[in-house]
């Protein structure tokens, strides 16, 4: 059990990373999650707020079933389930710490909950997104009371580690494609011209006022005859344009030059 389990962390690891579509590698590494635990149901809760009372709220959004046993993905009441009716849950996973128990040894409403849907043991293993504390994934035994070996739950938290990790990246991802609109529209609402490059001096591109200028009549600079688009590099046959050709290219009488450094590439 335990090198099957461990397999399947290393396969969740994988799939997080060469998986393009964060919202299908959660799907498949629920799967693999599954079969390595020889669990009846693995899901993700998302957390939230709720917005009159700011009180902690969880939601189902990932599950995988194996066959026989009914799929809750569409259960209205699993959306924007309040924490409250789950008493003893929110504190240990909001500290990091996993939470197990034998459905018939919980209190209610979270006992009735899980006993309408036939379940005897479960776990729920924290996922953390950076410092956030993102929501859970849980396991569900729909065959026997048998209580999750400390081993297990153990590598379950490497695996939601790894799962916490892939959100980060999205999230870091999302914010990075924001600063880039940002950043775009701002250089292309400078009525000067703005031309930038990165670390190493060589030029990336331009604003609209210099795709303009370049494009504009009598325009000779070779420095200036280069790739314009924000996305795309300038030739490398350009990139070793100095400050002092650009200066000398530009009528300064009546335009100024701004340069921006980026990151690398």
């Amino acid at each position: 059990q335990r090198d099957r389990l461990l397999g399947g962390i290393a396969r969740v690891a994988n799939e997080l990373v060469v998986q393009t579509e964060l919202d299908q590698a959660l799907v498949v590494v629920l799967g693999i999650l599954g079969e390595a635990t020889e669990a009846d149901r693995v899901y993700i809760f998302r957390n939230s707020r709720d917005p009159r009372t700011n009180r902690p709220l969880m939601s189902h959004i990932y599950e995988w079933t194996r066959p026989g046993v009914s799929k809750q993905i569409d259960n209205i009441e699993l959306q924007d389930l309040s924490y409250d009716d789950a008493p003893g849950v929110f504190e240990p996973l909001s500290q990091g710490r996993p939470f197990s128990a034998i459905v018939e040894q919980l209190a209610s409403p979270l006992r009735s909950i899980l006993e309408a849907k036939a379940i005897q043991s479960i776990v729920f293993v924290p996922i953390f997104a950076g410092r956030e504390f993102w929501g859970f994934i849980g396991f569900d035994n729909c065959r026997t009371k048998q209580a999750w070996p400390e081993m297990e739950i153990a590598l379950l938290q490497t695996g939601a580690s790894s799962i916490g990790g892939a959100l980060e990246r999205r999230r870091i991802d999302s914010a990075l494609i924001e600063t880039h609109a940002l950043l775009s529209a701002l250089l292309d609402s400078i009525p000067d011209i703005v031309v930038f490059k990165d670390v190493r001096g060589a030029y990336l591109g331009c604003n609209p006022e210099m795709a303009a200028w370049r494009d504009s009549p009598g325009t000779r600079s070779s420095a200036a005859r280069t790739t314009t688009c924000f996305q795309k590099k300038w030739p490398k046959s350009s990139r070793r344009t100095t400050d002092s050709s650009w200066t000398k290219a530009l009528p300064g009488a009546t335009k100024n030059l701004w340069a921006t450094r980026t990151g690398p590439g």
